[in-house]
């Protein structure tokens, strides 16, 4: 075999494997996608907020609303994952409802009810919250946020804080604090 023959064979060859890859990284992409496209087409109610239907298809970043008083709701957050003991698709996430210059966070459970999404419970998690992680593991949501503390700017949280929710039913009660939380 002359020395271009095979200069074109291991281009072929790299080629092939960096397609694999990204056809194995796009198929992971979406199969996470109609989650996200059940959570925002999903209706929420929230506390003191009321009644809405956010806003985004499955290729948008932020999913938004607007709330009945004006105010702008946005999706933080969103995780799939079994939440309830049965086999259909349940999930978590945290909306953020901003008004003129404070913004509430809120974490909300969604069961599947004939083949939809449906809140289950909404919880509050405070002013100024930055979510840094969450996840569903046997059958409990586990949150990551910062806080704000006294002397923290209004940009910038900076206490740590982690929690762990479960359904009660259609309730969503905490189920662990850390020590010193």
């Amino acid at each position: 075999m002359n020395r271009n023959a095979l200069r074109w064979s291991r281009l072929l060859l790299g080629s092939a494997i960096l397609l694999g890859l990204l056809i194995a990284g796009v198929t992971l992409f979406l199969r996470d996608r109609p989650a996200d496209a059940a959570f925002t087409s999903a209706v929420y109610t929230l506390p003191g907020v009321g009644r809405f239907r956010l806003w985004g298809d499955q290729r948008s970043v932020i999913a938004q609303a607007t709330a009945p008083d004006g105010r702008r709701v946005w999706l933080a957050r969103a995780v799939a994952g079994e939440l309830d003991g049965d086999t259909a698709p349940s999930g978590a996430v945290v909306l953020v409802v901003t008004g003129s210059s404070e913004s509430h966070a809120y974490l909300v459970a969604s069961l599947s009810r004939n083949g939809a999404l449906m809140q289950a419970d909404a919880v509050s998690l405070g002013e100024g919250v930055e979510v840094q992680s969450m996840a569903i593991h046997d059958r409990q949501v586990m949150i990551e946020y910062k806080v704000h503390v006294p002397g923290d700017l209004p940009c910038c949280a900076s206490r740590f804080k982690g929690s762990t929710f479960r359904l009660n039913g259609e309730k969503l009660e905490l189920a662990f604090v850390p020590a010193g939380e």
